[in-house]
């Protein structure tokens, strides 16, 4: 299987993913993202750029994200929490592990992403 690009902010977004999107697409491209990610042979690599679950996202624009300096910052903040850094290749239940560790264990996710249009789901 191919390595996944995921954006290290976006394991939290996946966490907390209720079937609800920007659009239909998205939604069940995030779907099929989240199934892709549960193989037990998936690999990610952490990038800080658009990865797989940009790609149905309306945000997403020919020259990257709309919103791409809140995005970079959301990764920035997951990576100084973690430890992590964009090139690192894991499983994602790795990632989740680091999050749920660092992040939403210590219930740090506001200060990484609070003003989110989707924070009011996320549940640390």
């Amino acid at each position: 299987m191919k390595d996944i690009l995921l954006r290290p902010h976006h394991g939290m977004c996946i966490r907390f993913f209720e079937g609800k999107g920007y659009s239909d697409e998205f939604t069940a491209h995030m779907e099929a993202t989240m199934e892709k990610l549960q193989e037990k042979d998936c690999r990610i690599v952490l990038v800080e750029k658009e990865d797989e679950i940009c790609q149905k996202c309306p945000n997403f624009l020919e020259d990257g994200c709309r919103t791409k300096e809140k995005v970079k910052r959301y990764d920035r903040n997951v990576m100084e929490l973690t430890g992590l850094q964009a090139g690192e290749k894991m499983t994602f239940s790795q990632l989740q592990e680091q999050i749920t560790a660092k992040i939403t264990g210590p219930g740090k996710m506001g200060d990484i992403c609070g003003d989110c249009v989707w924070a009011h789901i996320c549940h640390g």
